[in-house]
């Protein structure tokens, strides 16, 4: 399968699909800046849908017990091939 580009994020699916997304990140904290306060480049497994602690709909991250939103600015398709429904050596 050919890698296909990025995205705007405004042109992903709202399905409920999931897809690789991207988006930068700022702050002052260690979790949105790098050691030299430069800000960085975040790469997640991305769905529209709802958190899991309170009723917001939007961009999803996470595992489904612990679902986040956060603003990506891309996307692109998993590169993961769909299934055939026939197993090996049969």
């Amino acid at each position: 399968m050919s890698e296909m580009k990025w995205q705007p994020i405004e042109t992903a699916p709202k399905d409920g699909s999931r897809f690789a997304a991207k988006g930068v990140r700022y702050g002052t904290g260690r979790n949105f800046m790098d050691r030299y306060g430069v800000r960085y480049k975040l790469q997640r497994i991305t769905w529209w849908g709802k958190t899991s602690h309170v009723p917001l709909y939007g961009w999803c991250h996470g595992r489904v017990e612990n679902v986040d939103l956060w603003e990506p600015t891309h996307w692109r398709p998993l590169d993961i091939p769909a299934p055939t429904g026939e197993r090996e050596g049969e």
